[in-house]
């Protein structure tokens, strides 16, 4: 039996095993829409697949369990997007690498903070009939940080600084998963400044967006 310990959605695991026996559990259950700390738990999941930008798209609006695509008699996790697109993913491919989640709920925070920057832009940017930069196309496009990557501009801010937030708390109400606690508003307001001055975005389709953030995480 593995014994590292482990803690998702919250809720805190003595063995690996401990825990794939809970996720099973959840997935047994009845088809529905999950809410609380199921859901906490899962979106956490969620963010370790190792395809979590593409699964997440244009943000989570809910996630589901009901039957897969391959068999009927077997439930899995279904993500409903803000667009109203759907897609599966397996806990089976979520379960391992988790000092990844931390990174992951760091990272979130950073975003949560700036999104408003970012839906701005692409409303802006939408309207006035933009394209891929690299591509060309015209349809599902999302928002990039060109360069300095998203990472980049938070390892940047964070030099020299003693006041890095440790800890985050759920963004409940939003796609994302972690925001900065209300202790750290004054952190967070200087991020906000510093990414709208440095930030440069652009416009990708969903493929480039994807293969470019799948670059920056190798």
């Amino acid at each position: 039996m593995v014994k590292k310990p482990s803690e998702l959605g919250g809720i805190y695991f003595k063995t690996l095993d401990e825990r794939d026996e809970y996720i099973r559990l959840l997935l047994d259950k009845s088809q529905r829409v999950l809410e609380g700390q199921e859901l906490a738990l899962v979106f956490d999941l969620l963010l370790l697949h190792p395809d979590a930008n593409n699964k997440i798209g244009t943000g989570v609006k809910q996630i589901e369990v009901k039957p897969s695509r391959q068999r009927t008699d077997y439930n899995c996790f279904w993500v409903v997007r803000e667009d109203g697109t759907i897609d599966d993913f397996s806990y089976q491919k979520c379960k391992y690498n988790l000092d990844r989640l931390i990174v992951k709920r760091r990272e979130s925070a950073y975003r949560e903070a700036v999104v408003n920057q970012t839906w701005e832009y692409r409303f802006v940017q939408t309207n006035s009939k933009q394209v891929c930069e690299i591509c060309g196309a015209s349809q599902g496009l999302q928002v990039d940080h060109d360069q300095p990557l998203f990472s980049t501009l938070i390892n940047d801010f964070e030099k020299n600084r003693t006041d890095i937030p440790k800890e985050f708390e759920d963004a409940t109400g939003t796609y994302l998963s972690k925001r900065f606690c209300e202790k750290d508003s004054e952190y967070q307001k200087s991020w906000q400044q510093y990414h709208q001055q440095h930030a440069v975005l652009r416009l990708l389709c969903k493929k480039h967006n994807l293969t470019r953030k799948r670059k920056e995480e190798s």
